[in-house]
């Protein structure tokens, strides 16, 4: 039985990391796919182009945050190396949910091209 002196142990530095990076990627994808949703209702010529444009996009600045974080460990910047790669998890995450939903849509046979 535990004693009344114990307490839960305190949540480590990298998982408080690893939950502010799924935090924030959670609500960055869906802001993203809310504003696609609505250009691609706005547009009339359905999601599939806004969703491949920004997942090409998030895909990009990942590749341009990694590099950095290489680029900063080289330098024996540990602290803006870990800031970088979080920078590239979160864009490479974006990325791979939005492409997640555009298979989804094609799946569900919602229009993804022009109409």
């Amino acid at each position: 039985m535990l004693s009344r002196e114990s307490h839960p142990a305190a949540p480590s530095a990298f998982g408080t990391t690893l939950y502010r990076i799924a935090v924030t990627t959670s609500l960055q994808a869906t802001v993203v796919l809310v504003a696609c949703l609505a250009m691609g209702r706005l547009s009339g010529g359905g999601i599939g182009p806004y969703l491949q444009a920004v997942g090409l996009c998030f895909s990009v600045v990942g590749a341009f945050a990694l590099g950095r974080g290489l680029g900063a460990e080289r330098r024996s910047a540990p602290e803006e190396a870990g800031s970088l790669y979080a920078a590239a998890l979160v864009n490479y995450s974006i990325a791979y949910i939005v492409s997640l939903a555009h298979r989804f849509t094609e799946m569900l046979g919602a229009p993804t091209g022009p109409l």
